[in-house]
């Protein structure tokens, strides 16, 4: 009597991401000269209108911001989010896919903004235009801390820990 072995594939979905909160962490502290240099975007976007040698400055930090981030979010998303193939769905609460998916989001947000004000800088109106472009960033930089805190959150869950106030 032979056996017959079915040669077809068996096919598992991917429909879930587990995450893999000890290398988010890691990313973070590793990477924390660019939570630095947002702060200092921060303090200088709020102190008003600057001189025009300082908005120089701002905005060659504001695109190295942009890159740091950019180097963040490919490290957060190569190997802090694993995709897990599975035969059903289980609903945690908090979506992790949806969480990975702001970092695009986010990402062309900043580099829109990037892009204006370094037209602006071209065009000789960033002094005039600062407070404006201050203003975006910082609802930038709340857009940003909210998805931390998501982060965050599927950080200390994945660990085993109660999330943390933010």
């Amino acid at each position: 009597m032979s056996l017959l072995i079915s040669r077809q594939p068996t096919v598992l979905s991917v429909d879930r991401l587990i995450v893999n909160g000890a290398f988010l962490q890691d990313v973070k502290e590793a990477y924390s000269h660019v939570w630095e240099n947002l702060n200092r975007l921060l303090q200088c976007g709020r102190q008003g209108v600057p001189l025009s040698s300082d908005s120089n400055q701002w905005i060659v930090q504001l695109v190295d911001f942009r890159t740091g981030l950019e180097q963040v979010f490919r490290m957060e998303a190569t190997y802090g989010f694993v995709r897990l193939a599975a035969r059903g769905s289980q609903h945690s609460g908090l979506d992790a896919a949806a969480v990975l998916n702001q970092h695009s989001e986010l990402y062309v947000r900043l580099s829109e903004l990037c892009e204006q004000i370094e037209e602006a800088q071209y065009r000789g109106t960033i002094i005039r235009d600062f407070p404006r472009y201050g203003e975006a960033f910082e609802q930038f930089y709340e857009s940003l801390m909210d998805h931390e805190r998501l982060e965050s959150a599927l950080i200390h869950r994945s660990l085993g820990l109660r999330p943390k106030a933010f």
